[in-house]
């Protein structure tokens, strides 16, 4: 791949924190890693580290607190649900 070619997907800082009635929880924080096109990339990690909680967020199902989800170059975390 040449450098200047676009990255698939791009997770930057994202980050999902909880608020509950005992405090913070910081579900994903953080996060990034790049995918090329015909790549592929494992998650591992202990039970109830955030590896669903980070799919939600890359899927739209849940809001980041920070960060940003490139698909192709752009940010899909402000695309409306249409």
């Amino acid at each position: 791949m040449s450098p200047t070619a676009q990255k698939l997907l791009q997770i930057e800082d994202l980050t999902l924190h909880f608020k509950t009635n005992r405090g913070t929880v910081q579900a994903v924080d953080g996060v990034d890693f790049e995918l090329d096109t015909n790549r592929a990339v494992v998650i591992l990690g202990e039970s109830g580290c955030g590896k669903s909680t980070l799919g939600r967020v890359i899927l739209r199902l849940l809001e980041p607190t920070n960060g940003e989800v490139l698909y192709k170059g752009k940010n899909i975390m402000g695309y409306d649900d249409d």
